[in-house]
């Protein structure tokens, strides 16, 4: 490749390099499209980009000897101890060729880096909506633990925190008991209040709220293949709802 991109998009991009590195490239674009699926592709700097909201929101880039992946400052600070394996500066982190690129984490760092970018109207909105999707379910889980209060508080600080009364810190003490009552009695109803308590510090929490609230609906009877199906549709409904309140 030269010393300076001249591709137009990022299939150019990608087409000027070897096909080892290709394979690479091609895997960090899926991870942030699949993280961050309503942002924008496009080149900036020479460089792939994607934005969000009118804001870069990522940037990666293909090097003789690593991929440059740049989610701004605060991504590398965020996520630093994880970080601090890869050589790494300010902005960025280098992810070597010979070795396989750390999906989970590119995911993590992106939906952090979408919790910023994504406005905080929006922000609020995802962590409403997965708290009616917790909420939805949290029945399978006290039918069956009654006077465990924690994965329902999990859900009331999700709520508080789109309305502004509590820091994300609470949020996230409220997310993490959750989830310890979900160890003492399996149940991916109170996973989904924790990962509902959880968006209010990274937005693509939502996802994990609703993904554990199919999941309970699935588990509670027979049928749950059908009961998995229609819950999803509820959840696609109560989503366009939220998000045309925004327009």
């Amino acid at each position: 490749m030269a010393d300076r991109s001249t591709a137009r998009s990022i299939d150019e991009y990608i087409a000027e390099f070897p096909p080892g590195a290709q394979q690479l490239l091609r895997q960090m674009r899926e991870l942030i499209r699949a993280s961050a699926p309503g942002a924008v592709e496009t080149i900036s700097y020479a460089i792939p980009t994607f934005d969000l909201n009118g804001r870069h929101l990522a940037h990666f880039a293909g090097f003789k000897n690593h991929i440059g992946f740049y989610p701004a400052a605060s991504g590398i600070e965020h996520f630093k101890e994880e970080i601090a394996q890869y050589k790494n500066a300010k902005g960025s982190v280098q992810f070597p060729l010979d070795r396989p690129l750390p999906g989970d984490l590119i995911r993590r760092i992106v939906e952090f880096r979408v919790g910023e970018v994504g406005g905080n109207e929006e922000h609020r909105a995802f962590a409403l909506w997965a708290a009616e999707c917790a909420e939805h379910v949290l029945r399978y889980f006290e039918d069956s633990s009654t006077g465990d209060d924690r994965p329902r508080k999990a859900i009331e600080a999700a709520r508080a925190w789109a309305r502004g009364e509590i820091m994300t810190s609470e949020a996230r003490k409220a997310a993490l008991a959750a989830h310890a009552a979900a160890e003492g009695a399996p149940s991916a109803a109170a996973r989904a209040a924790g990962h509902a308590a959880a968006t209010a510090h990274v937005a693509g929490h939502a996802k994990g709220a609703a993904l554990y609230a199919v999941k309970a609906a699935a588990a509670a009877g027979a049928g749950a293949d059908a009961a998995a199906a229609a819950e999803q549709e509820w959840q696609r409904d109560l989503l366009r709802k939220r998000l045309r309140a925004l327009v």
